[in-house]
C-alpha cells in the first residue's frame, strides 16, 4: 500500500521466533545483501540503498531490467510474480506448468506506465523471496 501511494520504501523479513520447546521455528527469515566488500560499512550502505532481497528460503541470483524487460534468475521455485506499481494486477506471473519447483528464470515486458517493479519467487511450500522495488519513474 505504501509503494502504491508513492512512498519509496524497502522491505525486510526477520525471524519472528516463538520457540516454546515444541515447535522449532528459528531461522525463518533473512536478508541477502549485495555489497562490494564484506565489511561493516559496505554492508550497511548496501542495506540503506536497498541492495538486498528478503527471503524465507528461495534465492534470487540476479534480477533487473534489460531492453524494457524485467528478468529474474533464482533457485527453483513454483511461481514468480512481477508486482508492478500503477494499478492492481498490473504485473504478471510465471507459474510452473508441472506444479513443482522448476522455474529458475522468468521475464516480464514493461508497458511503460509502471512506477515501480518488484519480484516475488515462491516455492511449492510457500517460502518466498521478495526483491526490493526498482523505482521506474523517469527511467523508462
Amino acid at each position: 500500500v505504501m509503494l502504491r501511494n508513492g512512498t519509496h520504501i524497502f522491505a525486510t523479513v526477520s525471524d519472528d521466533n516463538h520457540n516454546d520447546g515444541v515447535v522449532d521455528d528459528s531461522f525463518g527469515g533473512y536478508i541477502m545483501v549485495k555489497a562490494e566488500k564484506l565489511d561493516h560499512e559496505s554492508i550497511i550502505n548496501s542495506i540503506i540503498d536497498g541492495n538486498y532481497y528478503s527471503s524465507t528460503g528461495p534465492q534470487i541470483y540476479d534480477w533487473g531490467i534489460k531492453n524494457n524487460t524485467v528478468y529474474v534468475e533464482c533457485s527453483p521455485v513454483n511461481r514468480v510474480n512481477f508486482i508492478a506499481g500503477n494499478y492492481i494486477n498490473a504485473g504478471g506471473s510465471v507459474i510452473s506448468e508441472a506444479g513443482k519447483d522448476d522455474v529458475t528464470q522468468a521475464e516480464f515486458v514493461l508497458r511503460g506506465n509502471e512506477e515501480y517493479i518488484r519480484v516475488e519467487c515462491i516455492d511449492v511450500y510457500g517460502r518466498t523471496a521478495w526483491s526490493n522495488p526498482i523505482f521506474l519513474k523517469g527511467l523508462i
